[in-house]
């Protein structure tokens, strides 16, 4: 219930909002973790979608592909070629290298 809110402040702008219902859930999982991520990926908050990545590291939470859409969208924003490559070696080393989500990420959008 508190991703869809979390959602519904997204669409509506409330980046901060959103951001502190995040912050007060008592358990974070990947469904809440790419809610926030997509978020920020979708206002060209790049670099909120880069900490979320080392956020979900340090939460122990493995990333999929709907993650990995938005970590590879970012580095197309900030335009970091290394950063783009790390994320490709995890993205490979994650088993996503073959995933046609993933592959066919539309970053223009």
């Amino acid at each position: 219930m508190r991703n869809s809110l979390i959602r519904m402040f997204i669409k509506c702008g409330l980046i901060m909002e959103a951001r502190m219902v995040f912050d007060e859930l008592p358990v974070r999982d990947i469904i809440s973790w790419n809610v926030i991520a997509a978020g920020y990926a979708d206002y060209g908050l790049e670099k909120q979608v880069l900490y979320c990545k080392e956020q979900m590291q340090v939460e122990g939470i493995s990333p999929d592909s709907a993650s990995f859409v938005c970590f590879l969208k970012a580095c197309f924003g900030v335009e970091s070629l290394t950063r783009g490559g790390e994320l490709h070696g995890d993205n490979a080393k994650e088993g996503f290298e073959k995933d046609p989500f993933v592959g066919t990420i539309n970053v223009s959008q």
